[in-house]
């Protein structure tokens, strides 16, 4: 990974890194899609403080990739040593209005040419036909803006627009030939098999085709100004794209592909090829980067096809359709004897033409604006792992008509969070588009009147926070005291106190202390109490604790620790215990594998490691060993078992116990916290555990004391029980020399 933002090479600060692009949806041409760039900087000494938006950030995934150029188009609204950036690539500044000062008619390639002048960017023209180039055009319209006449053109050759380099576009062609080859998917959804036969335009007018129904049919954008009449067009993007076959496919993991866009093939293990459509790439350090491709093409309805036809674009069809027969005005001349009758036919057609426009303009300008109504309706309001996007319309309401398409898309202004956003009418929004929520509102625009929808919050799940990682660091310091007979403690905690350390993960990402609020209280003989401030002193977070507390009456003593960040809370535990005389455990340490091996897995096998393992269809199960070390030196490590598997169906429950599993009695001090396992999908909280499975289901304890022959349950509400049972603290007198707890997970319909 290689990021320079001027001249200044900042790679080293990246901390995140996500990509996003994506085509409109149900359309595989004519898209030209703004590449968004997330990234998050360490920005401890300010130098990204006060950025320059008009320089370039230049970003190279790998030295096998092609070079990026994006910008910052709004300052931050705040710096702070993380500093958050959203960039895009060029394409972001296409949605201004074309205003041409060519004399017409002109040619595409005319066009292309003053748009370069007015956007400031160069147009590589490789790959454009010659046939498109010298296309003549006899019409234009300032109220379209750029990207649309950029997605026109590239749709009649079946193309698609993207960012190139330093201040340049590229139109790309969609062939049928895959872009590359993976074996390294590790998750899908593999739908129905698309397979071009036909291609089809509709403009309410005189509908365009080539082919037949035996397969899919291209649907050609019907707002769409350069297709009139063409059928040689039509039939030229048919020999192109007919027989383009692929998968439609959804939620696709996979290591990422140099240079991958949209509308590209890619083929899986020569068992199928998928076409990219949707595509985020995320890095966090390491060898690779990680791609979340869409690959969903529905067949495109053509009933909603002609519906979309809007009354302006019928008419500005009508108004070309009338440009190019005075265009052919000419030639008709030279070559007709009978030319007075045919221009006198012309012409009244003409005028009929104009006459018609003019009636339906006037019935647009006759709208009586005390009856307009304008409001949003959202396919959802929460994004999550169902909704992975939400589509906000805003409808314009003449009374009980919905009369939406008869105005352009720079009627609708719409706004997050009071800031302008997007023009049209509608918009897509993505958790890219989301910090844990936003206020959504659409302005729409009539004679010079504003019309506010009013607000309505989306909210988005996937920013919730995740605390699930969180641990209490308790690295450099025992979990039992030595009470000798003289009274002595071995380690004394008033000559080397005890330090418990919370180490804040929001999901991988370590969390600055400073930024959060943390409470410390204790357990003692079962009961929880505050905390004494004269010898457990809490400094920036971290507890120190200086004098030995615990005594042969009271021999355990367990810290809890509350900690809320960004309006989330978790709640740690650690417990300490007075040895009897001899040896104590001075502390565990629990090592973690993710493996396809189901035997012979040694401690000594590489990979172990002491954070748990994500399972998955290629690593499908999970290894665990523990290490006990004791206050003498010595050491004892368990054999390594498994854990959980990997399956669609298979749940596995996991109690972890921060003491170990055996003790002496004047020893016993423990927690047990459940983690639970479905395929690589990892719970260890009730809010977890609801949002799986729903408010019903619930963790079950029971315990089987010396002499018992069953389990007896325990009850949900006891008070050792925390989290609604994940986490279960343990006691010396909850135990007469042996019991066992077991813990069920209840699902109830």
């Amino acid at each position: 990974m290689f990021i320079k933002y001027g001249d200044l090479d900042v790679t080293h600060r990246l901390i995140e890194y996500k990509s996003s692009v994506a085509f409109a949806d149900g359309y595989i041409i004519g898209n030209v899609p703004t590449m968004q760039l997330n990234l998050k900087f360490d920005n401890y000494d300010g130098i990204l403080d006060d950025l320059d938006i008009t320089k370039y950030w230049e970003v190279q995934e790998n030295e096998n990739c092609e070079v990026r150029y994006f910008k910052v188009y709004d300052q931050p609204e705040k710096y702070t040593k993380s500093l958050s950036l959203k960039l895009y690539d060029n394409n972001y500044e296409l949605d201004a209005p074309y205003t041409t000062q060519l004399s017409y008619p002109v040619t595409v390639k005319d066009q292309l040419d003053e748009i370069e002048t007015l956007t400031g960017l160069s147009i590589i023209r490789t790959n454009i036909p010659a046939y498109i180039l010298e296309k003549e055009v006899s019409w234009y319209d300032n109220t379209i803006v750029i990207r649309n006449y950029l997605g026109w053109i590239a749709e009649l050759f079946g193309a698609n627009v993207f960012a190139s380099g330093k201040g340049s576009l590229e139109f790309v062609q969609v062939t049928k030939d895959a872009f590359a080859k993976t074996d390294t998917l590790t998750n899908y959804e593999k739908n129905e098999l698309y397979c071009v036969s036909r291609i089809y335009y509709e403009n309410g007018l005189n509908p365009l085709e080539k082919g037949d129904t035996t397969g899919n049919t291209i649907f050609l954008d019907s707002n769409n100004l350069y297709l009139t009449d063409e059928q040689n067009l039509i039939d030229k993007l048919y020999d192109q794209l007919n027989g383009l076959t692929f998968y439609s496919t959804k939620s696709i993991s996979m290591i990422s592909i140099d240079n991958l866009l949209p509308g590209c093939l890619v083929n899986y293990n020569d068992e199928f090829n998928f076409m990219v459509t949707d595509l985020s790439i995320t890095y966090k350090g390491g060898e690779f980067s990680i791609s979340e491709v869409d690959g969903n093409t529905p067949t495109k309805n053509e009933e909603r096809v002609i519906k979309k036809i809007t009354n302006s674009t019928r008419i500005r069809k009508l108004q070309i359709t009338q440009d190019q027969e005075k265009l052919k005005l000419d030639i008709v001349a030279k070559e007709q004897e009978d030319l007075n009758t045919k221009m006198g036919e012309l012409s009244l057609s003409n005028e009929e033409i104009k006459t018609k426009i003019n009636e339906i303009e006037s019935k647009i300008d006759d709208l009586d604006v005390s009856l307009i109504t304008v409001n949003l309706v959202p396919s959802a309001t929460i994004l999550n792992s169902y909704n992975q996007s939400i589509k906000i319309a805003c409808h314009v309401m003449n009374s009980n008509e919905d009369v939406t398409e008869n105005y352009n898309d720079l009627s609708f202004q719409w706004y997050l969070n009071d800031k302008k956003y997007k023009t049209g009418k509608f918009i897509t929004l993505t958790p890219d588009d989301i910090n844990m929520s936003v206020n959504v509102k659409c302005v729409f625009t009539l004679d010079n009147i504003q019309f506010d929808t009013g607000y309505t919050t989306i909210v988005d799940e996937s920013d919730a926070v995740h605390l699930g990682n969180s641990f209490l660091d308790v690295t450099n310091t025992t979990l039992t005291q030595k009470l000798n007979d003289n009274g002595t403690y071995i380690p004394d905690w008033t000559i080397t106190p005890t330090i418990i350390t919370p180490c804040i993960m929001d999901g991988n990402v370590i969390i600055e202390l400073s930024n959060c609020t943390i409470g410390y209280k204790k357990i003692i003989n079962s009961k929880e109490v505050d905390i004494d401030s004269s010898y457990e002193i809490v400094k920036d977070g971290i507890l120190s604790v200086n004098k030995n507390i615990m005594t042969n009456k009271t021999p355990n003593v367990t810290y809890i620790c509350d900690v809320s960040y960004r309006s989330t809370s978790i709640r740690m535990y650690v417990a300490f215990s007075l040895a009897e005389q001899g040896v104590g455990i001075r502390n565990i340490t629990t090592y973690y594998l993710a493996t396809n091996k189901s035997k012979d897995v040694r401690v000594d096998s590489e990979g172990w490691t002491t954070s748990i393992q994500a399972i998955s269809s290629n690593n499908k199960y999970l290894w665990t060993y523990s290490v006990t070390n004791y206050t003498d030196g010595s050491s004892k490590t368990s054999e390594p078992l498994i854990m959980g598997s990997y399956g669609d169906d298979a749940i596995t429950l996991y109690i972890e116990s921060s003491n170990g599993n055996t003790f002496k009695n004047s020893d016993i001090a423990t927690i047990l916290t459940v983690h639970i396992y479905i395929g690589a999908e990892r719970i260890e909280s009730a809010e977890q555990l609801e949002k799986r499975f729903g408010k019903s289901a619930y963790l079950q304890w029971s315990v089987k004391k010396l002499g018992e022959k069953e389990f007896s349950p325990i009850e949900l509400d006891d008070s050792r029980l925390n989290d609604k049972g994940f986490i279960f603290t343990i006691s010396p007198q909850d135990i007469n020399k042996k019991a066992v707890f077991n813990c069920e997970l209840n699902l109830e319909e």
